[in-house]
């Protein structure tokens, strides 16, 4: 092999070299550094839900999953006007609460789901998810009831497949009903 070709190889594996390694450094810069957009946290207050992200000057809702949007304040129980995923359930014993459904825009835009605590041994936390992001737990006493309400940011039909979940910390026995409708 001539002179002339040892150092082309060499050079061109010190590039090969160089490139990959900067491959690989971006790699793990994104897999361990990245932090999705549209992260939030959610409590339940006396007034209703808080919800941390930001608020839509135009609408008055809070942004938390790219196009779906959660109202802060619920509008109360679920309108019968519309589609019906989950009907009046009511639960009672141990263990959790889950159903899955998928809205479709034609049914309506507004989904509305309620959750209430029929007198439990304690307290139970809601969640729900729309594909794989989760709008976060939310307590819901004895007695109380909590209504969480979505809306698509754009205004057109409500879309996604959703999961509502019930539980307890503590493993206490529920007595819940649950109901979902999208109108």
């Amino acid at each position: 092999m001539s002179e002339t070709n040892t150092i082309m190889s060499k050079r061109w594996f010190r590039i090969y070299v160089i490139v990959t390694t900067t491959m690989i450094a971006i790699l793990l810069v994104l897999i361990f550094a990245w932090e999705p957009a549209g992260k939030h946290k959610e409590t339940a207050g006396a007034a209703g839900i808080a919800a941390e992200g930001e608020k839509s000057a135009a609408t008055g809702l809070t942004e938390v999953a790219g196009e779906a949007l959660e109202m802060e304040n619920g509008s109360g129980p679920v309108p019968h006007d519309g589609v019906l995923f989950i009907r009046e359930m009511r639960q009672r014993g141990g263990g959790g609460f889950k159903n899955t459904f998928t809205t479709v825009p034609d049914y309506g835009k507004e989904l509305v789901i309620q959750i209430k605590n029929n007198g439990s041994q304690g307290t139970v936390i809601a969640n729900v998810t729309r594909g794989s992001h989760e709008y976060g737990f939310v307590d819901v006493k004895p007695g109380e009831s909590l209504t969480r309400t979505f809306r698509m940011s754009d205004g057109s039909g409500m879309t996604g497949h959703w999961k509502v979940y019930v539980t307890t910390e503590d493993g206490h026995k529920i007595d819940i009903s649950v109901e979902a409708g999208q109108h």
